[in-house]
């Protein structure tokens, strides 16, 4: 019997091509994985909005997007972490000066 793993993914490169587009064989390795009853993660430096297309065709629940600051589970946030506006309207403000 296979021990469940835990694998995380990053999207350029390795669930995507070149060309952006997710080739067969990485559909079938991922259907594979999960039916081998693995769990899978996204994890990329986009913001889920950005993922989106790829986590939907891959049937990908779970991600760890804005490296790191914004994490689903399942389709459930169990963590986020944003910067503070006022802290964002100061940078802002210094690289418009």
């Amino acid at each position: 019997m296979m021990t469940r793993k835990l694998i995380f993914f990053d999207i350029d490169g390795t669930l995507v091509d070149h060309e952006k587009k997710i080739p067969p064989s990485t559909q079938q390795a991922i259907e594979q994985l999960k039916a081998a009853g693995h769990e899978l993660v996204i994890a990329t430096g986009r913001g889920p909005f950005m993922l989106k297309p790829i986590s939907e065709q891959l049937n990908i629940e779970s991600y760890v997007s804005f490296n790191g600051s914004y994490v689903v589970y399942n389709g459930e946030v169990v963590y986020s972490h944003s910067i503070n506006p006022d802290r964002l309207a100061e940078l802002t403000q210094i690289t418009l000066n």
